[in-house]
Protein backbone atom coordinates (compact mmCIF):
# COMPACT_ATOMS: atom_id res chain seq x y z
CA UNK A 1 0.00 0.00 0.00
CA UNK A 2 1.12 3.61 -0.83
CA UNK A 3 1.70 6.28 2.24
CA UNK A 4 -0.90 8.38 -0.25
CA UNK A 5 -3.33 5.34 0.18
CA UNK A 6 -2.55 4.38 3.55
CA UNK A 7 -3.90 7.83 4.43
CA UNK A 8 -6.38 8.48 2.67
CA UNK A 9 -7.56 4.93 4.35
CA UNK A 10 -7.22 7.12 7.72
CA UNK A 11 -9.31 9.79 6.48
CA UNK A 12 -6.45 12.54 5.42
CA UNK A 13 -7.99 14.63 2.66
CA UNK A 14 -5.34 15.37 -0.08
CA UNK A 15 -7.16 18.85 -0.96
CA UNK A 16 -5.44 19.89 2.03
CA UNK A 17 -1.75 21.46 1.77
CA UNK A 18 -1.11 19.41 4.96
CA UNK A 19 -1.53 16.13 3.31
CA UNK A 20 1.58 16.40 1.15
CA UNK A 21 3.51 17.55 3.99
CA UNK A 22 2.56 14.62 6.27
CA UNK A 23 2.77 11.96 3.18
CA UNK A 24 6.60 13.50 2.63
CA UNK A 25 7.37 13.17 6.22
CA UNK A 26 5.87 9.50 6.96
CA UNK A 27 8.46 8.84 3.62
CA UNK A 28 11.35 10.49 5.24
CA UNK A 29 10.81 8.97 8.91
CA UNK A 30 10.52 5.39 6.80
CA UNK A 31 14.26 5.75 5.81
CA UNK A 32 15.55 7.37 8.68
CA UNK A 33 14.13 7.66 11.75
CA UNK A 34 16.17 10.32 13.11
CA UNK A 35 13.97 12.85 11.64
CA UNK A 36 11.07 11.39 14.80
CA UNK A 37 13.61 12.75 17.31
CA UNK A 38 13.06 16.73 16.32
CA UNK A 39 9.97 17.26 13.60
CA UNK A 40 10.10 21.48 13.71
CA UNK A 41 13.95 21.40 13.70
CA UNK A 42 14.74 18.38 11.56
CA UNK A 43 11.71 16.61 10.09
CA UNK A 44 10.19 19.79 9.20
CA UNK A 45 13.19 21.89 7.13
CA UNK A 46 13.62 18.47 5.13
CA UNK A 47 10.03 18.78 4.07
CA UNK A 48 10.26 22.57 3.20
CA UNK A 49 13.42 21.44 1.13
CA UNK A 50 11.98 18.71 -0.62
CA UNK A 51 8.36 19.80 -1.56
CA UNK A 52 9.73 23.93 -2.12
CA UNK A 53 6.89 25.05 1.16
CA UNK A 54 7.83 27.72 3.30
CA UNK A 55 9.13 26.16 6.43
CA UNK A 56 6.84 28.15 8.64
CA UNK A 57 4.12 26.94 6.86
CA UNK A 58 4.13 23.05 7.12
CA UNK A 59 3.28 22.80 10.82
CA UNK A 60 -0.02 24.89 10.66
CA UNK A 61 -0.87 23.04 7.10
CA UNK A 62 -0.09 19.95 8.95
CA UNK A 63 -2.74 21.07 11.99
CA UNK A 64 -5.18 22.11 9.43
CA UNK A 65 -4.87 19.14 7.49
CA UNK A 66 -5.22 16.74 11.22
CA UNK A 67 -8.21 18.98 12.48
CA UNK A 68 -10.20 18.16 9.19
CA UNK A 69 -9.67 14.36 9.39
CA UNK A 70 -10.99 14.27 13.09
CA UNK A 71 -7.81 13.31 15.41
CA UNK A 72 -7.17 15.74 18.20
CA UNK A 73 -2.91 15.20 18.65
CA UNK A 74 -0.11 17.32 18.08
CA UNK A 75 1.99 16.51 14.85
CA UNK A 76 4.71 14.59 16.75
CA UNK A 77 2.00 12.05 17.87
CA UNK A 78 0.25 11.85 14.54
CA UNK A 79 3.83 11.07 12.99
CA UNK A 80 5.36 8.76 15.12
CA UNK A 81 1.56 6.93 15.04
CA UNK A 82 1.21 6.39 11.61
CA UNK A 83 4.87 6.04 10.81
CA UNK A 84 4.55 2.71 13.42
CA UNK A 85 1.01 1.62 11.77
CA UNK A 86 2.15 2.12 8.21
CA UNK A 87 5.30 0.36 8.79
CA UNK A 88 4.20 -2.51 10.44
CA UNK A 89 2.11 -3.11 6.79
CA UNK A 90 5.57 -4.19 5.56
CA UNK A 91 4.82 -2.69 2.34
CA UNK A 92 6.87 0.59 1.67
Amino acid sequence: MSIRAFLLNKGFNPKFKGFDCIEKGIELISEDRKYLRNISKVLYPKISEELQIKYHNIDRNIRNCVKASGMKITCAQLFAILEIEYSALGDK
